[in-house]
């Protein structure tokens, strides 16, 4: 049966073709740009559990890496590790439980890493690891030591001249290393650095200018210092001392010795230069010494370079000097001790000798022995009792001979012997004076009229004295002394009036009349005298004289005669 379709379904149909057409399209573009993917989930839908077992099963396991043992001994800084795996694996180095690093097995099968380590005890062990960083196998761990790095050993610059011949040199190192001294190139020695990094060789070194240095050797490093140049002068012989002998008395002494001809030469006395000589044409030297204090004293002899710097020394030798012979010095002892305050001490002692005052165990000064054998020393002691003593010094100052201690007493203060009435100028009624004054308790006096004695007091407890007498009339000069002193302590100077008489009774000044003030001055009336006219008109009598110095006897004027008025 023949189906026919109208134009307008025929029409339909044929879009719908055009729709699937487009569609088709569509998908195979899809997946022609999505091919890849689709052939990878084949590829891996067609990997069955089985087949993955199957492929690990299969895959060869990686060996465990080694260590190669390190060549000599290892020191601190840049450490070369090496040793052998499988050969394109990554070998991973362990030190101490912390990586340090990771290197690939070569072709051949072997690896290396370099890596910086300090000084000390270490583990280190290596592990294979697997293409995703994972550790496939791990060696067994060893042990590993580091040393010190070596470092260039120094040499000591010399604090003095060096002389030909056996010179000791010194420097600095890597401790157990060991050091080649090298002079101009040329080993002249080997020694090796002590646990305090230090090292000493003895070597002969040559006269003239040289070069010198040292190289370190240790596990087969070498480091060499920088090369050090140095002046070496011919050669010195070392002085020697002769002692003196027999027994040395204090005083001028003579050294001798030997040294090198025209060197120069130092005498040490007890680490002190006292002295230079010049070794002589036949190798010997002397000098002489001036010691003038026993003892033992230290001495020595150093020889100097032309520079005048210390080439060498003899050993230190002991030389005893006896003491001079001096006289025990002595302390002046008065009977009746010393009186508070400054005093001179004295004695006796040899001459020129120095001595030195103790006063109760404590040294209060010294002084020097006079040509006469006698010394003195002021002293300011308070009363009481001291033990004093005194000591002869040598020139430096020890102690050659000592007195005995010595009891002193000091007594109180001395009072300034004085007379303190009548006052110095003053005129007195004649008749019995009362002199009294000040002193020592105790102290014995004498009283002076115009120079002569004319009585003697005792000073009281109290420090006062007195002296009663009837002086002549006229001018006195007063003097006190002890007994014994040549001159007087103190003096006054006084005037004794002539006692007023009746004149009348034996026809004197019958019609006295007084005299005329005229304000400044007065003339001099009848029967008139100087402590009259002061007493008249109401002046001091001694102003009365001070203003009349041309009146010599102030009892002895004459009427008519013009004298001075003090102001009033």
């Amino acid at each position: 049966m023949v189906l026919h379709r109208s134009r307008k379904e025929v029409r339909r149909f044929n879009w719908f073709k055009w729709i699937v057409l487009l569609l088709l399209l569509t998908i195979l573009i899809i997946m022609l740009l999505t091919g890849r993917a689709f052939d990878r989930t084949a590829v891996s839908d067609t990997n069955t559990p089985e087949t993955a077992t199957q492929t690990e099963a299969t895959a060869p396991e990686l060996a465990a890496p080694t260590f190669d043992a390190p060549a000599g001994d290892l020191t601190s800084g840049e450490v070369f590790l090496s040793g052998t795996g499988e050969p394109g694996s990554d070998v991973e180095v362990v030190v101490d439980g912390n990586v340090v690093g990771t290197a690939k097995v070569s072709a051949d099968g072997k690896w290396s890493l370099n890596t910086d380590l300090d000084a000390g005890n270490y583990q280190l062990s290596a592990r294979t690891l697997n293409a995703d960083g994972t550790v496939a196998a791990e060696a067994d761990g060893i042990s590993l030591s580091v040393g010190e790095a070596l470092i260039a050993p120094a040499i000591d610059m010399p604090t003095a001249a060096l002389t030909a011949g056996a010179v000791t040199l010194t420097g600095v190192g890597t401790p157990g290393s060991e050091v080649d001294v090298l002079v101009d190139g040329v080993s002249v020695g080997r020694t090796t650095v002590g646990a305090d990094g230090t090292w000493s060789l003895d070597a002969d070194l040559p006269a003239g200018d040289v070069s010198l240095s040292a190289a370190a050797m240790s596990g087969g490093e070498t480091a060499v210092s920088d090369p050090v140049s140095f002046s070496i002068d011919s050669r010195f012989v070392a002085p020697t001392i002769n002692l003196p002998d027999g027994e040395l008395e204090a005083g001028a002494v003579s050294l001798t010795g030997t040294g090198t001809p025209g060197s120069t030469v130092d005498i040490v006395i007890d680490g002190a230069v006292v002295g230079t000589t010049v070794v002589g044409d036949d190798g010997s030297w002397s000098f002489e010494l001036d010691l003038p204090n026993g003892g033992d004293y230290q001495l020595s002899a150093r020889a100097l370079d032309a520079d005048g710097n210390l080439f060498t020394e003899t050993d230190s030798t002991t030389m005893t000097v006896a003491a001079p012979d001096v006289d025990v010095p002595t302390v002046d002892m008065p009977e009746g001790g010393f009186l508070a305050g400054q005093f001179a001490l004295s004695g006796t002692g040899t001459p020129g000798t120095n001595i030195e005052v103790v006063v109760n165990g404590e040294v209060v000064g010294t002084t020097t022995v006079g040509d006469d054998g006698t010394w003195s020393f002021d002293l300011d002691l308070l009363e009481g009792a001291y033990e004093v003593a005194a000591r002869a010094l040598d020139a430096n100052g020890q102690v050659i001979a000592s007195s005995d201690s010595s009891l002193i007493s000091i007594n109180p203060a001395a009072t300034a012997l004085e007379i303190t009435d009548p006052a110095d100028g003053a005129t007195l009624q004649s008749g019995e004076l009362m002199l009294t004054g000040l002193g020592t308790p105790g102290a014995e006096i004498e009283i002076l009229d115009n120079g002569v004695v004319v009585g003697t007091a005792v000073v009281g407890d109290d420090g006062t004295w007195s002296f009663a007498f009837e002086p002549e009339p006229g001018n006195h000069e007063y003097g006190v002394r002890n007994i014994g002193d040549e001159t007087a302590a103190s003096s006054v100077m006084t005037t004794i009036e002539t006692p007023i008489t009746n004149t009348s009774a034996v026809g004197v000044c019958d019609n006295p009349a007084p005299g005329i003030d005229q304000g400044d001055t007065y003339v001099v009336g009848e029967c008139e005298w100087l402590i009259r006219i002061a007493s008249r008109l109401g002046i001091e009598y001694d102003l009365l004289i001070g203003v009349n110095p041309q009146v010599e006897n102030p009892n002895i004027i004459y009427p008519g005669q013009i004298i001075n008025l003090p102001p009033r």
